[in-house]
């Protein structure tokens, strides 16, 4: 997380390169000229875990990074976008004491937990933009991602859990601010941070059926490159 947030601050302030060679392709839309995007992000998001599945801390992992795809049309000051997020695997191993709960499930001894969890899913986000210089752009996004969580957990010493988990796929609404720069007609270079209200992300105990709030809601820190075709 805090090497991304380094590299976000230090390419804004990197010289601007030459121009590319080639331009934007431009295309005639129904009420509008548009030219496609498309862009990859690598992303750093820090999220805690909701008390509604466990009051021990430490048992998953806090910070997670992933990548995002997208493409979409970009119009003079409006762009629309459909992409993919996914974080990588995070796994982790922690010690509890006896009395932990998962859910309703509650250890009846002292084990040693691994941990694996990632979330992954589509979203659609529609961004505004402003020219704040020739090459450099500041935006807003909102949009909603439909994002479902994956998490093992298995005692590998001491007590058994004696039940699992299953991700469902739920909507989370996300906001972002961020900035970008432009090192030619259709190359450039991207920071966003934003919010996500991943407190709606949902698993269920596979024994019980009931559902809980995995996560608190999440901040993220993208950096990315995209380019338009």
């Amino acid at each position: 997380m805090k090497r991304v947030f380094l590299l976000a601050i230090l390419y804004l302030g990197s010289p601007a390169y030459a121009d590319c060679p080639g331009k934007s392709v431009v295309y005639t839309g129904w009420f509008q000229d548009f030219y496609a995007i498309i862009g990859y992000d690598l992303y750093g998001q820090h999220v805690l875990t909701n008390s509604d599945f466990t009051r021990t801390k430490g048992i998953l992992p806090e910070d997670y990074l992933g990548g995002d795809f997208y493409v979409g049309p970009r119009f003079d000051t409006v762009g629309i976008y459909f992409g993919w997020e996914q974080t990588f695997q995070r796994i982790k191993h922690s010690d509890v004491d006896a009395g932990t709960t998962l859910g309703t499930a509650r250890l009846s001894g002292p084990a040693r937990l691994k941990t694996s969890v990632k979330a992954y899913g589509p979203y659609i986000e529609i961004a505004r933009y402003w020219t704040f210089t020739p090459k450099v752009e500041l935006f807003i996004s909102g949009g909603l991602g439909f994002i479902k969580p994956s998490i093992d957990i298995e005692s590998i010493s001491g007590a058994g859990i004696g039940d699992s988990f299953e991700g469902h796929t739920r909507v989370i609404p996300r906001i972002g601010i961020g900035g970008q720069r432009l090192f030619c007609d259709w190359f450039g270079l991207r920071l966003k941070f934003e919010w996500q209200a991943t407190s709606n992300a949902r698993i269920q105990q596979r024994s019980t059926n009931v559902k809980y709030k995995l996560f608190t809601d999440s901040l993220k820190i993208n950096l990315g490159i995209y380019g338009s075709f």
